[in-house]
């Protein structure tokens, strides 16, 4: 595992209060493709309403008959599905317990019905995928929805839902994604579901981006290397007075520590997490650690559990000296991001209520404040992936732009909630980026400075 940390100050004025943005960088490590690897659980929801019927039904089912056959016989596989009831078409079986052809005609049988009662299916979803992890001994589950539509009966409260994935996370290591199908479905609920959950969400809008973003999530469950990541903030006593996130992510609050609960990640996967420490006035000049940052996963497929610590430490300088500190442009960067992906949810909303107008001043606001940056980098010669990274992020606002343009509010309203909805936790995708790791001698602990 690589863990570098990096603060946007690292001076701060003797006698003076203030705020430090902590940026956390971490990728997960990439091993060897083993046979022996430990059986993933996956629970498929699928939508089967009268709204799915025809072509977008028989897309998913193939999809999901496709991605059959590429599990081990160790993984788990479960389907249900949903119309105004629910029903478990498939239980959560070993792939080695089940017949490949019976498993391929239980699928394919598969009809459209009635209503849409999402709850009715992603409660058996849950229960199949706690039977997983408890009776069939499965390392945690995956349960991922599948939805074209509203919901118009059961549960329909995003909050209600989002609990219900909370608790299962919490309690069964169950992680939930959704894949929201064509422009009927409710993307916040979806939204809400996931990050309960702590999955990732998608946005298909025909057929064929179904079978993708099914194809690709399902490659991620495959490709995991890491399981149960916690990131534990300890404020140092007297050197902190509260901590305050900058991402939508799962957290709570224990005796001494903000505990953030960042889930599986697959093997080069990159999570960025982004927060802030408030540091009163310090009295003693001299390097003062204010935060410890505290790790935990297990490694997949040696099942290790480990533990890193890193101290975050800020210098505490005369104020004539402080005067002169330079932010780290790391951190710059990824705290403009943040507040991109708070504009983006702030869009959709607007969007979804009509306000076209509102969205494209909020929309080119973005815009020019990532173009400012951009020339900053520039000006200054900054790293080059920094100006990559904005570019990036330019480029995408520019196509959700577009879709405003020329695809209508249902449709944009569905893009941002998709940007945002992994952005804002962190997600970056697969990659190796230059950072240097942390070294965990005993495989149970490991330490190294903030950057």
């Amino acid at each position: 595992m690589h863990l570098t940390a990096h603060l946007d100050l690292d001076l701060i004025a003797l006698d003076r209060a203030d705020d430090v943005t902590c940026l956390v960088q971490l990728t997960a490590p990439m091993p060897d493709e083993i046979k022996s690897r430990p059986g993933q659980a996956l629970v498929i929801v699928l939508d089967r309403s009268g709204s799915m019927a025809g072509e977008p039904l028989e897309a998913s089912k193939r999809a999901i008959a496709t991605l059959a056959r590429r599990l081990a016989p160790q993984d788990v596989l479960g389907v249900v599905t949903f119309d105004n009831q629910g029903d478990v078409v498939v239980p959560a079986t070993r792939m080695r317990d089940l017949n490949p052809g019976e498993l391929d005609a239980r699928i394919m049988g598969i009809r459209s019905g009635g209503s849409t009662d999402l709850s009715a299916g992603y409660l058996l979803g849950l229960r199949e995928a706690g039977r997983a992890t408890a009776a069939l001994g499965s390392l945690g589950a995956t349960v991922l929805v599948v939805s074209d539509g509203h919901v118009n009966a059961g549960i329909a409260d995003p909050v209600i839902l989002a609990g219900l994935a909370q608790k299962a996370q919490q309690d069964d290591s169950v992680t939930t994604s959704t894949v929201g199908f064509g422009l009927g479905y409710d993307e916040v609920l979806l939204e809400a579901v996931t990050r309960g959950g702590n999955g990732t969400h998608r946005f298909a809008p025909d057929v064929d981006a179904a079978t993708r973003e099914i194809a690709d999530l399902v490659g991620d469950l495959l490709g995991k290397s890491v399981v149960g990541a916690m990131m534990r903030i300890r404020p140092q006593v007297g050197a902190v007075g509260g901590v305050s996130l900058r991402q939508d992510l799962p957290n709570w609050v224990e005796a001494d520590a903000v505990v953030v609960n960042l889930g599986d990640l697959y093997g080069g996967e990159e999570r960025k997490t982004l927060f802030r420490l408030h540091v009163p006035a310090l009295q003693s000049l001299g390097t003062v650690t204010v935060a410890v940052i505290e790790f935990e996963y297990t490694s997949l497929p040696d099942l290790r559990h480990h533990t890193l610590t890193l101290p975050v430490s800020v210098n505490v300088v005369p104020g004539d000296e402080a005067r002169n500190r330079v932010p780290n442009p790391i951190v710059e960067v990824e705290s403009l991001i943040a507040d991109i992906d708070d504009e983006k949810k702030a869009i959709a909303t607007s969007l979804r209520s009509g306000d076209s107008d509102t969205a494209r001043r909020s929309l080119g606001t973005a815009i020019t404040s990532v173009n400012a940056k951009r020339a900053d980098l520039r000006a200054t010669s900054a790293e080059p992936s920094l100006t990559q990274r904005l570019d990036d992020v330019a480029a995408e606002l520019l196509g959700l732009a577009d879709d405003v343009l020329h695809r209508g509010a249902e449709y944009s309203s569905k893009s941002f909630t998709d940007s945002y909805s992994s952005s804002s936790r962190g997600r970056k995708g697969k990659g190796k980026p230059d950072v240097t790791p942390l070294t965990d001698t005993d495989g149970g602990g490991g330490s190294g400075p903030a950057a």
